[in-house]
């Protein structure tokens, strides 16, 4: 488990020969986990990310966060590399070891970049695995750094590893059981608004972003066939989650949803339907995230033709989705027709975090979804209504 809190001291070179040590406290912050709204959540309250086993320290430019101007990955196994060494532990009170970002500048302006990892496999901080938490700081001039530097930590709750994963595939269409297995070269990925997490400018406040990107990370599982999955993997369930998801050779992503402790349902289109939303992600070429299809159902299994279908940007002005008009699913209706007989909402470019489904006025029947990463992929999600 994480301890109750960190403050890490990381050492900033200045121009002499003497180097100056600079903490960086790194305190959970509500407003960047669960439902964003917790403005009561201690700092030091890692509940749902406490499994950390590897810590990614970055400095990033401040003109473009893909920039790494220093980093260093700590593995939290090695003997000497425990919590208690790098980060104050209220529990047992240290100071702490610095942890060095060798080549750092000793002039510019970055943001600092703190992420954790959860353990899903041998290696620390691996190359487009998933997150368990991320934040950044503001950004500081390295030539005159303050005194401390705060980075706000958002959550991504996934510690709840699991090690395998039986899907049952379904026809988005109708929701009946599909007639093929996955194919070959099936993954198993998170699509995640991590941008959401990084948004606030080293402040702890709701994400400044209304309609935030996704990212697309791997997870270390494998498909073996039979619509099963060997390895580490985990579910946020959080309503700002975006989706677990099975990605399908040919740039389809579709969203699972738990049916059984292993057992997960996916839904996929037909290889028609495939095509046809290709037509139309193909003119997205300007987007960041591609399509998100959503299939409703009502709860006998039929269509509700009245439902439509929202993104909440939290704005007070959700974004609606188009629908499509008939059985060829590249001709869209526009807004305010909902799903129709097709029960298809799609969004273009699609964010990740909350969408809705309301019928008449009623009430508003939540889940998290996501665009994965590709402008021209398409990810699924199916809901069917209470």
């Amino acid at each position: 488990m994480l301890p109750l809190r960190l403050m890490l001291a990381c050492a900033l070179l200045c121009g002499c020969t003497r180097g100056r040590r600079v903490p960086l406290r790194v305190q959970v912050c509500g407003y960047l986990c669960s439902d964003h709204s917790d403005s009561s959540r201690a700092s030091n309250d890692f509940t749902g990310i406490g499994c950390a086993e590897s810590v990614r320290i970055r400095a990033v430019e401040s003109y473009d966060p893909t920039q790494v101007a220093a980093q260093e990955c700590i593995d939290l196994r090695n003997a000497g590399t425990q919590f208690q060494d790098l980060f104050n532990d209220v529990l047992r009170p240290a100071p702490g070891r610095p942890a060095p970002l060798a080549d750092l500048p000793t002039i510019g302006r970055v943001a600092f970049e703190v992420a954790l990892y959860p353990p899903l496999g041998p290696s620390p901080c691996t190359m487009g695995s998933p997150f368990v938490a991320l934040g950044r700081s503001a950004i500081v001039d390295l030539a005159q750094p303050p005194d401390a530097i705060v980075v706000p930590l958002g959550c991504h709750e996934i510690c709840d590893i699991q090690q395998s994963m039986v899907v049952s595939v379904w026809n988005l269409e109708d929701g009946q059981a599909a007639g093929s297995a996955l194919p070959t070269g099936s993954t198993l990925v998170d699509i995640f608004p991590y941008e959401a997490l990084t948004s606030t400018a080293g402040s702890c406040t709701m994400p400044h972003l209304t309609m935030p990107r996704s990212e697309t990370r791997t997870f270390p599982a494998t498909y073996i066939g039979g619509n099963r999955f060997m390895g580490a993997f985990g579910n946020d369930q959080g309503v700002y989650a975006g989706c677990l998801a099975v990605a399908i050779p040919g740039g389809v992503y579709t969203c699972v949803e738990p049916s059984s402790r292993q057992g997960f349902n996916v839904w996929v289109p037909s290889p028609t339907h495939i095509g046809e939303l290709q037509q139309l992600a193909a003119a997205n070429s300007a987007g960041v995230n591609g399509l998100l299809v959503v299939r409703v159902f009502d709860n006998m299994g039929g269509t509700p033709a009245d439902a439509h279908v929202f993104f909440d940007s939290g704005s007070g002005n959700p974004a609606e989705a188009d629908y499509v008009s008939g059985p060829v699913w590249s001709m869209l209706a526009g807004f305010a027709t909902g799903v129709g007989t097709q029960g298809i909402a799609i969004f273009v470019d699609a964010p990740g975090g909350p969408y809705y489904v309301q019928r008449g006025g009623g009430d508003r029947v939540y889940f998290h979804a996501a665009g994965a990463d590709d402008p021209s992929s398409i990810a699924t999600y199916t809901l069917s209504l209470p």
